[in-house]
């Protein structure tokens, strides 16, 4: 109280480690005290320090991207309908509506209360409605939400698991490409592809799966998938230099690096052999498509 604000040359203190990279869209602010920090940090290497104002400006911003953060926040009831109406659009590929909500979810609110939830969800970009008299489906940011969020982890059943073990037990390995791209298809009801590492090898299964989803009934969405599925091959080899060992990358909707498939979800995968040779695995399918099922699935090939 009564106190003087420091001056600028005055007693100083730590600061957090200082990125340029971090200074983009940052307020004029912060991005000076960023500036003033790096030139010390330059100048005084480890040992740099900044003021205790400039620290205050990167502490103050901090807190209200925190707070931001904490407000674009879904709360519990928003969480719990965007993921009932998310499972089931992927089920049933039909606009959910307020009445279906109430009917599955049986939660202790009124019909209002979810019409509300479901405008709100509209509002912050989750969910949309195509007709005004519709109901709602997901949008990408909605999918991607619930693929972050929402989804437990599962295994493959009994029976997948069998598959997976005969398409492992081949030996030769342009064999198994083979039976594995098959195999991996199948389980997940979606089109998919694989190769090998260093090597022209690559193969496709599940045209058939995926043209007989409702969102490829239309001819000229079908022959664009087409398309994208006759180059594949050169394209999604752009994209193995950023996979990981441990880590599948899922790409939804206009997410996708590659743009012939932006109206797609794709999960991509490396995988290994027991005796050694090494791939990548990319299952696609309508972003409505079973995230669930397919990220298991890709669970079970890296361990």
């Amino acid at each position: 109280m009564g106190g003087k604000c420091p001056k600028r040359g005055g007693r100083e203190t730590g600061a957090p480690p200082i990125r340029a990279e971090n200074t983009e869209g940052l307020p004029p602010n912060a991005r000076v005290a960023f500036a003033h920090a790096a030139t010390l940090k330059r100048r005084g290497g480890r040992k740099a320090r900044v003021s205790t104002l400039d620290t205050g400006l990167l502490i103050a911003y901090n807190v209200l991207r925190l707070y931001e953060n904490i407000r674009n926040m879904l709360q519990e009831r928003q969480q719990v309908i965007l993921g009932a109406v998310i499972r089931e659009y992927i089920a049933s590929a039909r606009p959910i509506a307020s009445a279906d909500l109430c009917r599955i979810l049986d939660m202790a609110v009124s019909p209002a209360t979810v019409r509300n939830e479901l405008l709100k969800l509209d509002e912050q970009g989750y969910l949309a409605q195509p007709h005004t008299s519709a109901g709602r489906i997901p949008t990408d940011k909605g999918y991607r939400f619930f693929v972050d969020h929402l989804l437990d982890d599962e295994n493959l059943d009994i029976d997948e698991e069998i598959m997976m073990r005969r398409a492992y037990a081949v030996r030769d390995a342009d064999e198994f490409v083979r039976a594995f791209t098959k195999t991996i298809s199948q389980i997940a009801g979606a089109f998919a592809a694989a190769g090998m590492e260093d090597d022209e090898r690559f193969y496709e299964s599940g045209f058939s799966e995926i043209l007989g989803e409702p969102e490829f009934a239309d001819q000229k969405r079908a022959q664009r998938f087409g398309k994208f599925a006759d180059i594949l091959d050169e394209d999604i080899r752009t994209l193995l230099p950023h996979l990981t060992e441990k880590d599948e990358q899922i790409f939804i909707g206009a997410e996708n690096p590659l743009k012939s498939a932006r109206g797609c979800a794709m999960i991509l995968a490396s995988w290994e052999h027991p005796r050694g040779f090494r791939g990548y695995i990319s299952i696609v399918g309508p972003t409505r498509t079973d995230y669930q099922k397919h990220k298991a699935i890709m669970r079970r090939i890296r361990n």
